[in-house]
Formats: C-alpha cells, sequence, structure tokens
C-alpha cells in the first residue's frame, strides 16, 4: 500500500516524493490501535474517555479533505495516521515492504496541471479502489461501510456530502 503521493500543493519544492508500500497487516494494526485526532461521542461517549485513549494510542488519524488537481476541496477526505512509540517502531522495523520514488511522477503531474493539461494529468494519477476493513476498524477510524456511499470508490461516513472517506491507498 503507498500514502498517495499525489497530493500536488507542495511536491513542487520537495525533493523528494516517495511512496511505502507497507504490509496489509501492519496497516491494519495501525487502524486497530489509533484514536482520532478530535472527540467522536459516538464512540468515546465523553471527553475524557477519549483524552486517556488518544493518550495511551501509538496512532492519532485525522481526516483532510482530499483535494482536485486544481486543489479544490471535494466532498470526501485522505486519511492521515501519524505514529509514534511502538507503531512509529514497527512500521520501520516490520511493516515497510517497498519504497518507490514518485518525484518524476509527481513533478510530471504538476507540470501537466500547471500547463492546464488536466486530463493529462489525471490520466498519470493511479487508480483507488475500496480498502477492505473489518466494521471494528471502520468504527475505530471513523468510517462506514462502503455501501453507504453508492457508486463511490471510497468509503465513509456522512458529514457534510460523504464526508470523511478513507481512500484506498493498496495498489
Amino acid at each position: 500500500m503507498d500514502d498517495g503521493p499525489f497530493r500536488l500543493g507542495n511536491e513542487a519544492a520537495a525533493d523528494k516524493v516517495l511512496a511505502i508500500d507497507i504490509s496489509r497487516e501492519g496497516f491494519e494494526w495501525a487502524l486497530s490501535h489509533s484514536c482520532p485526532s478530535h472527540f467522536e461521542s459516538s464512540v468515546y461517549g465523553s471527553h475524557g474517555r477519549w483524552k486517556a485513549v488518544k493518550a495511551a494510542s501509538p496512532v492519532i488519524i485525522q481526516w483532510d479533505p482530499e483535494r482536485s488537481l486544481l486543489l479544490k476541496k471535494l466532498d470526501y477526505c485522505a486519511i492521515q495516521i501519524g505514529l509514534s512509540g511502538e507503531a512509529a517502531n514497527r512500521y520501520v522495523d516490520q511493516w515497510i515492504m517497498k519504497i518507490t520514488d514518485f518525484t518524476t511522477l509527481s513533478r510530471e503531474i504538476r507540470r501537466l496541471v500547471d500547463s492546464s493539461h488536466l486530463e493529462d494529468a489525471a490520466k498519470l494519477i493511479p487508480l483507488e479502489n475500496v480498502y477492505p476493513i473489518s466494521p471494528a476498524i471502520w468504527l475505530t477510524i471513523g468510517a462506514s461501510d462502503p455501501g453507504t456511499a453508492p457508486g463511490s470508490k471510497f468509503m465513509g461516513k456522512a458529514h457534510g456530502p460523504n464526508w470523511p472517506k478513507i481512500r484506498d491507498i493498496v495498489p
């Protein structure tokens, strides 16, 4: 799975844009040991319980609006995953399967966008599919069954039109 190097806001200044493939087991461990960065009453009931879980969690997640090639907010979000402690150690020592340099491709997409060749740029972005996860993980990360978003290649719960969403980051 790769962490999606195609948010084109600041990559032009980046030295390298990398896709890091990690094991499914590692990704699901991270999700199942995560806590949202913001309080979810439907999951935690009380602010105090959420704060305790968050303080103990090696993984913090948040949902950021996905962007179009022109950096306009879309009606779904990408999951952002922060690792610390045990999760960071597992990531480095066990989960990484492959690292791919997407710098050249990212810059080519940016060049095409900057020259108003959006169709050509879009063709270079890897296809995303629904990432299947268990209902327990859906609840943990604040997502829902992909069947709740008909016609979408994303899954998520409603918060505005189809927001937040977890996008498939597995090739």
